[in-house]
């Protein structure tokens, strides 16, 4: 199939002539199930007070629209 001294088919080298095929490095298992795990050492007072601000404007709007769509599902908005 390939042409001597390793080159792909189409007579270039692949670049994996003669290397045996190597794993990707695995993440650790923290970092595979929790993705945000691996910013946390970085993560400080300056991006949480950005991150609660943001918190707050979510909050802001969607607490208004919750209650609204409950009243027109015929509940009380309490």
């Amino acid at each position: 199939m390939s042409g001597a001294g390793g080159a792909a088919p189409g007579g270039h080298d692949d670049g994996y002539a003669g290397t045996p095929f190597r794993a990707a490095h695995k993440e650790p298992l923290l970092m595979r199930a929790i993705p945000v795990a691996g910013d946390l050492p970085s993560y400080g007072a300056r991006k949480a007070r950005g991150d609660l601000i943001a918190a707050l404007a979510v909050a802001a709007l969607a607490v208004p629209s919750a209650m609204a769509y409950a009243e027109l599902a015929g509940l009380t908005a309490v």
